[in-house]
């Protein structure tokens, strides 16, 4: 779906954005064992991407592409890539936020097929926990995986994670903790508190 149509509800902005490098490094990966980096919050290969995750202002789409194994069964697609406002694992789950996590592959390297999948609490409306859709990873000019809170049903607080493979190899896994509006204030109207249509 085109932000240009008729459509008066908010639409789901689970987010990709990616140009790929003219070769991909899927025959790079490692057979052996992969010396992974983590912190509190994230997990992921340094030997073949760069992360970098947290908060950032909804922002418009210019298209989407299907992901039937999604809530809304698409994903919104942005022209350009999105700025990290705000580098955390916490984040509030109000209107007009969203979060997720920007990769690059090292030497410009870039990877496809790769799996997202996104593992959160209960969605109010029918239960769904996990969403899943499949992607590349990395390039010159990098990719952006992230979620957008668009309706009140998927807005519930908890551990909410993404986690990146290429068949059965983890590129990454970053967790978050969603919390209520009023505990991030400034993040909460530093987005405005309002959907984005």
């Amino acid at each position: 779906m085109f932000p240009d149509t008729l459509d008066p509800i908010p639409r789901k902005r689970h987010i990709r954005f990616m140009r790929l490098a003219t070769t991909l490094a899927a025959l790079a990966l490692p057979v052996c064992a992969i010396a992974m980096t983590t912190d509190a919050a994230s997990e992921y290969d340094e030997t073949l991407l760069r992360i970098e995750y947290g908060a950032f202002c909804a922002r418009e789409t210019v298209g989407s592409t299907d992901a039937p194994g999604t809530a809304e069964g698409r994903i919104d697609l942005f022209d350009g890539m999105p700025s990290i406002t705000w580098r955390t694992s916490t984040v509030p789950a109000a209107p007009n936020v969203s979060f997720g996590v920007k990769t690059k592959g090292v030497g410009g390297a870039a990877y496809a097929p790769v799996t997202i999948t996104l593992t959160h609490p209960a969605f109010t409306n029918d239960g769904t926990t996990t969403q899943t859709y499949v992607t590349d990873l990395g390039g010159d000019d990098g990719s952006i995986n992230a979620y957008s809170f668009d309706y009140p049903y998927e807005m519930v607080t908890g551990e909410w994670q993404f986690h990146a493979t290429m068949g059965d190899q983890t590129l990454y896994r970053v967790t978050f903790n969603v919390v209520p509006p009023n505990a991030l204030p400034a993040i909460t109207n530093g987005c405005g508190g309002a959907f984005l249509s």
